[in-house]
């Protein structure tokens, strides 16, 4: 019991430090996409950008033709997310950092 109790411990402390680098390494980047006019965009853009390595999420604001891409920034760049915007049609920019907190 007390071998198998350890090996849980361990496991519980890997999972919880694994989680706290992954936390760390997480950024947020908001893009500007002009082109970006309708959910097949959307679409599109989505595809590209989660076919990126690193790439956890997107959000959009169709309405603003923004987008909010949540990354892994040790498994990939925001040079790889604008080439991957590009590569699919929609070149985008990015927007800078909303400092009204």
């Amino acid at each position: 019991n007390t071998i198998v109790s350890a090996i849980a411990l361990a496991a519980m402390l890997g999972a919880l430090l694994s989680t706290q680098v992954n936390a760390e390494s997480t950024e947020h980047v908001s893009l500007s996409i002009p082109n970006m006019v309708c959910m097949s965009c959307e679409m599109q853009i989505e595809a590209a950008l989660t076919a990126v390595d690193g790439v956890d999420g997107v959000r959009f604001d169709g309405d603003a033709q923004q987008a909010l891409v949540t990354f892994d920034a040790h498994r990939t760049t925001l040079d790889a997310i604008l080439a991957a915007t590009e590569a699919a049609g929609y070149p985008a920019t990015v927007l800078a950092p909303d400092t009204d907190t």
